[in-house]
């Protein structure tokens, strides 16, 4: 027997005495085959209602189970399995029909905060371009996504055209010398949703090289230093960090950075041994310019200032500098010429104020976030202070102006800034909106160096846009060169020949240092010996000790240091690592924790490793400080990171890598390396619309292609303290072992903020759920009259909590620390919950909740994370901005999911449920929906849902107000306790009651209740053994109108016939019941048992998907 898979949602209505169910399910596989594939497409007949607002015409144009898109026609979207990246269709074939209508209503998604919308081209189309577009989403671990969306309706001049029926072609390459699809990856495709899949998968894509590890992989150590300057480091210094240094091999001395070898000057060398006197000095730099090449305005690297030199002592020598004489020589003395002035370049940047720029709507557009502060306001001017040593003021070359800075307000107005130095007119330029502000003075047309003061020298923003307006701009850094002294500023001086002087003998007289030990270094080549130190009165005054040396300098590129011994540097912290730590080359991993070094060897993490290898994980933890090492040289930050995700993707064994979990917060603020910080795990912010840079997890996800198809189940513990840790985990392992008995475990809440928008999706949201799933609902928004069973506040919100939840769905306004929607949910509630080991996953669709990136870690989620043994086991929340109708249509497609796998993992079940989302409603907020929800949790964790269904028999199910509705089902297990619950199809709750049972066959009776106003009502039940480890779930609807259908099948006979069958109760014989089936209409016939089998539908052996309808017309 031929197989078939139907993809159905049911909508039963009861009209004057007529029952109509449908199956919203439009396409058929016509034919599947390597490198072509044929989908017939069928629209039905849509439903157009007229509206009247204002005076205003417009046409609500729907068909169930299909999308509308921003124009108000529906659309309806697959998602397909392709054998590579590389796709084109054809229409084979179609039918139209046309129909006169008033236009059809637009929609406009907008931000939750209210922000109004000043333009929309970043929004869908009011209808797409197309009526058909194939889109690549990208890969899915080594499978290719594709999207297909049918627009087949088209408005224009009062008439609506639509394409009935559409027959197309997708082609692809020849696929048969691709990788074949194995039979897991066949089905997790197929749990994915994909209408169609593929055999065979083209390996078009290559993984990124992962960066050079470390140049030796013996024992070395890790130096760290965030300044400028020479620095030295002694035998006793190495000692002190548990080095022996007597046991270097010293003539082998290594150091490096950044894999390029550091040119050293090692003492002490002789003898072959390393001394504790002895030592080796070199020039140090901060970590800069780094992402240049990508954004010329960022300077500074994103992450850390502090660079990374590492020293290591077996296998080749390093780089090192020798010793060259340069004393003065009388046979040298006519050819010697003696410098004045050099130039110096001053850089001045103070990154006090970090913004998102939320006009910047590129996902992935780099851009400097950090600025000197808030911004300069129209009509206004800051000052910005900056040291210039010993400018000389008598020398002919000019001082040159640079300056990065940044539009911050998003008006239509030009900016229009000026710059001063120390009040002389400098630049003056503009830039419109957040666009980048780049000022530079003209090479020939310098200013005077005595534009600079010898004190203190500012530089002067003015905002010249009028006062009052609203325009803002903000100084990234700039710099200042100009002619500098030869005399050194605080014992040191970095400096090379005039820039206007050709290569040739030189003689250097340097000033200004405070003692007579003074050491010179040519940059990268030698130490220079037999310089001569005298103390002297410089011609301006100054007694100093002056240094005197002669070179032959071969090119202006050449620089030398001159340094006290006072002022020579000592690094921020060093390391010593006798074992550095590698990746395993093929890694048994499919479960990987990325952990802050302060919690890798807690006991609370080794306890969730411990439980999640007892579930069969093949676990691993990962100090993210070792993949800083071994995959960017030491350096810290997201891309670090992501390449040792990548090699562990890339690398693990079968199965592969699946789950990563982030252990310890991010911040946006970003310390240095060699302190304290808040970024444990690094923050990685992607571009969200109207928000900006937004913290992103999302992206450590996207580990096989260029796209935003995630490969792993990702999420995160924004934990900064080993009792946070231990906290969750206890919860977490808690929840999963011994979670409290109860109904609860099939619960769910909806709850919709102020306004009816949040009512009414929060309500359609709970109306999705199948009949078995106990749906709540809480809404801080009354219906405009009547009783409101839904209406409630603060202590409903917590009674439900209490009582326990599987899921709790939020839809409203909201901040990082609060549901605002008449201050529902605050930080200190949470403290007054008493639901230990009823632990839900919340998914807060609003702005902020989720923001862990924050610099305190009070967010809600935080709170419901981190407080002991109430709160929360999972959260989805933003980072940035929600949207009204988006993060309802996310979190719709994850219910979804849940409902049709709910044993899946919570990592699972909100990776299926983004992708779906991106298939259905692909935009520029689709983007920004899936980068900022956030799973703040163990994505490996699982809920507690019921692991089957059951069957509930109902004696009668026609019944009247008064009658007895007697009920039975036969149980998995044999002892426990149940819980059954009556309610109307409004959701509100009948009756209820709890009773023990010791047969797996158990039965019990309500009397219908004289309240009930709806003509549909639902008894459900919840059951589970006496340990409360099983459980299950069934519900069966009953009828206080003439009819039911209780339920519908399809039966494919190897005929390659289809039948449908439905069972139909009802008080009166049926005039007649016919299944419309591909615009087909089949009569069906009762049998005794109550069940109506329609006459035979020819389908093909590779159709997957039908839609019918069932029509039944009773004899009134």
């Amino acid at each position: 027997m031929k197989s078939i898979r139907v993809i159905r949602r049911v909508l039963i209505c009861f009209l004057l005495g007529n029952s109509v169910v449908r199956a919203e399910s439009f396409f058929q596989i016509m034919s599947c085959e390597p490198g072509r594939l044929v989908i017939s497409i069928t629209t039905p007949e849509p439903v157009v209602r007229r509206m009247e607002h204002n005076g205003v015409r417009y046409s609500l144009i729907r068909v169930a189970g299909w999308d509308s898109c921003a124009g108000g026609l529906p659309t309806l979207a697959l998602l397909l399995h392709l054998s590579g990246s590389s796709a084109q269709y054809t229409v084979l074939s179609e039918t139209n029909a046309r129909v006169s209508v008033w236009p059809p209503r637009l929609y406009r998604d907008a931000p939750i905060n209210g922000e109004s919308i000043d333009s929309t081209a970043f929004l869908p189309p009011p209808a797409p371009p197309d009526r058909v577009t194939l889109r690549y989403l990208g890969l899915s671990r080594e499978s290719h996504l594709w999207s297909l969306q049918i627009a087949p309706f088209q408005y224009a001049d009062g008439v609506l055209t639509f394409t009935k029926s559409l027959l197309l072609e997708i082609t692809t390459p020849d696929t048969r010398a691709g990788k074949p699809l194995s039979e897991i990856e066949r089905t997790r495709l197929s749990t994915l949703g994909a209408a169609a899949i593929a055999d065979y998968n083209r390996i078009e894509w290559t993984p990124p090289a992962l960066a050079k590890q470390s140049a030796f992989a013996g024992p070395r150590v890790k130096i760290l230093l965030n300044q400028d300057g020479l620095y030295r480091i002694s035998g006793a210094d190495l000692k002190a960090i548990g080095l022996n240094a007597a046991d270097l091999e010293i003539k082998q001395l290594r150091l490096t950075c950044n894999g390029m070898d550091v040119p050293i000057y090692v003492s002490g060398w002789q003898d072959g041994r390393f001394q504790q006197e002895d030592y080796f000095e070199f020039w140090g730099e901060a970590l800069r310019r780094t992402r240049q090449q990508q954004a010329p305005e960022l300077y500074q690297d994103p992450f850390s200032s502090t660079n990374i030199y590492w020293l290591s002592w077996q296998g080749t020598a390093g780089s090192w500098m020798s010793e060259e004489y340069a004393g003065l020589t009388d046979t040298n003395a006519g050819e010697r010429r003696r410098p004045l002035a050099f130039y110096e370049t001053v850089h001045v940047e103070r990154d006090l104020h970090f913004d998102r720029l939320n006009d910047i709507f590129a996902v992935d557009s780099l851009r400097d976030l950090y600025y000197f502060d808030s911004g300069i306001g129209a009509g206004s001017k800051k000052n910005y202070p900056f040291t210039a040593p010993w400018p000389d003021f008598k020398s002919p070359l000019g001082v040159q102006l640079t300056a990065w800075l940044s539009g911050r307000s998003t008006l239509s107005t030009e900016h229009r800034v000026s710059l001063f130095l120390n009040d002389q007119h400098a630049l003056s330029g503009g830039g419109h909106r957040q666009s980048l502000i780049h000022l530079q003075t003209r090479s020939d047309q310098p200013l005077s160096a005595t534009a600079l003061s010898a004190e203190q020298n500012h530089l002067t923003v003015i905002n010249q846009v009028e006062d009052g307006a609203i325009d803002f701009v903000m100084l990234n850094w700039f710099e200042v060169t100009y002619p500098r002294m030869y005399r050194a500023f605080n014992g040191v001086i970095n400096f090379s020949i005039p820039p206007d002087d050709d290569p040739g003998l030189f003689e250097f007289q340097v000033d200004g240092f405070r003692t007579a030990t003074v050491d010179v270094y040519k940059l990268g080549i030698s130490k220079m010996v037999g310089c001569r130190t005298a103390y002297k009165v410089s011609s301006d005054g100054l007694s100093s000790f002056v240094c005197t040396f002669e070179d032959h300098v071969p090119g202006r590129e050449i620089r030398y240091v001159a340094v006290e011994q006072s002022a020579k540097k000592s690094p921020l912290r060093m390391e010593w690592q006798p074992a550095p730590w590698r990746p395993l080359e093929a890694p048994a991993v499919d479960y990987l924790v990325v952990s802050s070094r302060r919690f890798i060897s807690s006991a609370a993490l080794k306890k969730l490793l411990d439980h999640r290898q007892a579930q069969g994980y093949h676990v691993l933890a990962v100090a993210v400080e070792d993949l800083y090492d071994a995959f960017d040289e030491g350096r810290y930050g997201s891309l670090a990171l992501k390449k040792g995700l990548s090699w562990f993707y890339h690398h693990a064994q079968p199965p592969g890598l699946k789950y990563v979990l982030l252990v310890g917060d991010g911040c946006y603020q970003r310390n240095q390396a060699g302190a304290d910080t808040l970024d444990l795990i690094p923050v990685h912010y992607r571009r969200t619309l109207r928000y900006g840079a937004t913290a992103s997890d999302h992206w450590y996800a996207l580990l096989s292609g260029a796209d935003d198809i995630p490969d792993v189940h990702i999420g995160r513990l924004p934990v900064r303290t080993v009792d946070e840790l231990q906290i969750i985990v206890d919860k977490t392992i808690a929840l999963e072992t011994a979670p409290a008995k109860g109904d609860w475990r099939h619960r769910l809440l909806f709850i919709g903020g102020n306004g009816m928008i949040f009512r009414e999706k929060a309500t359609e949201l709970a109306h999705k759920a199948p009949a078995a799933w106990d749906s709540r609902m809480l809404f801080t928004t009354r219906i405009p009259s009547g009783y409101d069973p839904f209406y409630g506040s603060t202590a409903d919100l917590l009674d439900h909590l209490d009582q326990g939840c599987l899921v709790v769905n939020f839809h409203g306004h909201g901040g990082g620390a609060i549901w605002s929607d008449n201050g529902l949910l605050r930080l200190e509630d949470v403290a007054r919950l008493n639901n230990y080991t009823r632990y839900p996953l919340i998914l807060s669709m609003t702005c902020y909740t989720g923001a862990f990136d924050a610099l305190t870690n009070q967010s809600l989620a935080d709170v419901l994370l981190m407080t002991p043994e109430v709160g929360a086991c999972a959260f989805l929340g933003a980072s940035g901005l929600g949207w009204v109708t988006n993060d309802d249509l996310l979190q719709n497609e994850i219910m979804e999911y849940l409902y049709e796998h709910p044993q899946q993992t919570i990592g699972e079940i909100i990776q299926a449920g983004k992708i779906r989302y991106l298939v259905r409603f692909y935009s520029d907020i689709a983007l920004a929906e899936i980068n900022q929800y956030n799973l703040l949790g163990d994505p490996a964790g699982r809920l507690m849902t019921p692991q089957q269904n059951v069957a509930l028999k109902l004696e009668n199910n026609l019944l009247e107000k008064g009658d007895t509705l007697a009920v039975s089902c036969r149980l998995p297990f044999s002892r426990g306790q149940c819980t059954w619950q009556m309610v109307d199809s409004a959701l509100v709750p009948l009756a209820s009651k709890t009773t023990s049972f010791n047969s797996a066959q158990i039965q019990t009776s309500f009397v219908t209740p004289n309240t009930l106003n709806t003509g549909i009502a639902y008894l459900r039940l919840y059951a589970a053994d006496e340990m409360g480890v099983a459980a299950c779930h069934g519900a069966a609807a009953w009828s206080m109108t003439g009819s039911l259908v209780d339920s519908v099948t399809m039966v494919l006979t190897d005929q390659d016939s289809l039948y449908v069958a439905a069972r139909i109760a009802g008080r009166t014989p049926f005039r007649s019941v016919t299944c419309r089936l591909f615009d087909v209409s089949l009569n069906m016939t009762a049998r005794s048992d109550g069940w109506f089998v329609s006459a035979a539908y020819p389908v093909t052996p590779l159709t997957s998907v039908v839609q019918f309808q069932i029509i039944i017309q009773e004899q009134s």
